[in-house]
């Protein structure tokens, strides 16, 4: 009996294992929303470079990209040659609620009724024109037909009470700023006389939007806090009602791909967290990508 089989064995199948997992052809890229949770999404997608040896995921996901919120945001920064080591590198530095948010303060309470949110997105929109720039880039003349590849950008659309995906002549900004407008934080956004709020008002995960034949060729990356309810207070009340829904739609899809869903469990980290702790977002993703890794079957 040769021995020295007892130890390589085992390597020899993590190998195998962790190369079939690599060779998996995914080339359409899914996200959902979570405001600066989007961290663990980074820090899931920095890992997922490593599997597929390239942080440029133009090349990786030549089918599309999905998202949805801070999700839009991630895709359309990919979708124009941002890698994901850039993006990571914006989110250490401005993942924060002052850098791209403004406090509520007396004026802004004063003319909620008639802006019905606290911000208007320009300092998002100042980020982002500059990280375009970097790239040679326009924020404001781009559509999303410019993408290097086929880009799907989610929003709620009020005036007709429908989940829209924004056509090729749409302005990038335009989407964007649609797609992350959570209501009562940000103010909606007006495209052509249609009224636009965040598109997780209707879209929990961005994977139901992949036509069926082509599910298996995606990877979602989504965020879930699935927590319980400890602490009965009217804000928690409304924030375990939210979370319950969007648990329940990823977990179900989940059930039905289990090869395509990574899963981001994660509780501590808040939507809008004032001071989120981004190391540990990409830390927690990364760690978290890696199970997903570990759990796959063959």
């Amino acid at each position: 009996m040769n021995f020295s089989m007892l130890f390589i064995a085992p390597k020899l199948f993590r190998i195998q294992h962790t190369s079939t997992i690599m060779s998996r052809q995914y080339s359409i890229l899914c996200l959902n929303g979570g405001g600066f949770r989007g961290g663990i999404q980074i820090g899931a997608l920095l890992e997922f470079a490593k599997t597929v040896g390239t942080s440029n995921f133009a090349s990786v996901f030549t089918d599309g990209m999905y998202g949805v919120s801070i999700g839009a945001i991630l895709v359309a920064g990919l979708a124009f040659g941002c890698t994901i080591d850039e993006i990571a590198d914006f989110a250490r530095t401005h993942f924060s609620f002052h850098s791209i948010l403004d406090h509520p303060n007396l004026g802004s309470l004063v003319h909620f009724r008639e802006t019905l949110g606290f911000d208007n997105g320009e300092k998002i929109h100042a980020c982002l024109k500059q990280i375009f720039q970097s790239k040679g880039l326009d924020l404001d003349t781009l559509t999303i037909g410019d993408a290097s590849v086929p880009l799907n950008i989610v929003a709620t659309d009020l005036s007709r009470t429908k989940l829209v995906l924004f056509g090729p002549h749409v302005g990038l900004w335009d989407a964007i700023r649609a797609s992350f407008s959570l209501p009562f934080v940000f103010t909606p956004h007006t495209i052509r006389g249609r009224v636009f709020v965040d598109g997780s008002v209707l879209c929990k995960q961005t994977l139901k939007l992949v036509k069926p034949e082509h599910r298996t060729k995606a990877i979602g990356f989504f965020l879930v806090d699935n927590r319980p309810l400890t602490e009965v207070t009217p804000s928690e009340f409304v924030s375990a009602v939210m979370r319950c829904h969007a648990t329940t739609d990823v977990l179900r899809i989940k059930s039905k791909y289990p090869q395509n869903v990574v899963l981001l469990h994660e509780s501590t980290v808040g939507m809008l967290d004032p001071e989120p702790d981004v190391e540990y977002m990409l830390t927690k993703g990364a760690e978290l990508y890696r199970l997903f890794l570990s759990e796959s079957r063959l």
